[in-house]
């Protein structure tokens, strides 16, 4: 995900933001209907349990010691939710 300069996460409806693409984008991650409510039909918000469910791509290169196959951009970050519902990078 990128990382704004507060060190937490950059909101928005792009690719590696933290959000969700609606339509008109092309690669929405829902569908709406119209009242422009989500549609519940298996689209949603990409997350992943662990890192090591996250394809390569989205994975910075600088954690390949820890995350085998990283080939993402050292500009990305992850970020993991915390029992203090803080979302703290890695």
């Amino acid at each position: 995900m990128k990382q704004a300069e507060d060190g937490l996460p950059v909101v928005g409806s792009n690719s590696k933001e933290l959000g969700v693409r609606v339509p008109l984008n092309a690669n929405a991650d829902v569908d709406l209907d119209v009242n422009d409510q989500v549609i519940t039909n298996g689209k949603g918000l990409s997350v992943a349990e662990h890192r090591r469910y996250m394809l390569g791509h989205f994975v910075p290169k600088r954690l390949a010691p820890i995350c085998p196959g990283a080939t993402g951009s050292n500009s990305l970050a992850f970020y993991k939710l915390v029992p203090e519902l803080l979302v703290q990078p890695l």
